[in-house]
């Protein structure tokens, strides 16, 4: 198999074939075309075509190993003291029960009740 990253691109007037010999350089190339206007439509090959996720989160998707991001991931501003995930003991179980019964609709009486009433008072 080839190991060079070859990118075939095209946009409104021109083609244009460039040719890279790492992963790092063909991600830096591609991240390039993603910021440039106009819109330019991208094949890559490595011995065979690689394909390319769909937007707005592109990868690079090589036959041969992990799905290769093409965006900036996100980076946290500030640290999460805290860092808890999921439920929080009895203050999340109270707090959730709370706000689940402050949007639940109002008890009504039905017919098969109003039978078992008995003095006035529901059994």
């Amino acid at each position: 198999m080839d190991d060079a990253w070859h990118v075939v691109a095209v946009d409104e007037a021109v083609v244009a074939v460039a040719t890279f010999p790492t992963l790092a350089e063909v991600v830096a190339h591609l991240r390039s075309l993603e910021a440039a206007a106009p819109a330019t439509r991208v094949t890559v090959f490595r011995g065979e075509r690689v394909a390319v996720s769909r937007p707005p989160f592109r990868f690079l998707l090589p036959s041969d190993g992990p799905p290769v991001p093409l965006f900036d991931p996100p980076v946290a501003a500030e640290p999460d003291d805290d860092a808890t995930f999921g439920g929080k003991g009895d203050d999340y179980a109270a707090a959730t029960a709370a706000l689940v019964l402050s949007h639940s609709p109002p008890a009504t009486a039905t017919a098969a009740d109003a039978d078992d009433e008995e003095d006035g008072e529901l059994v």
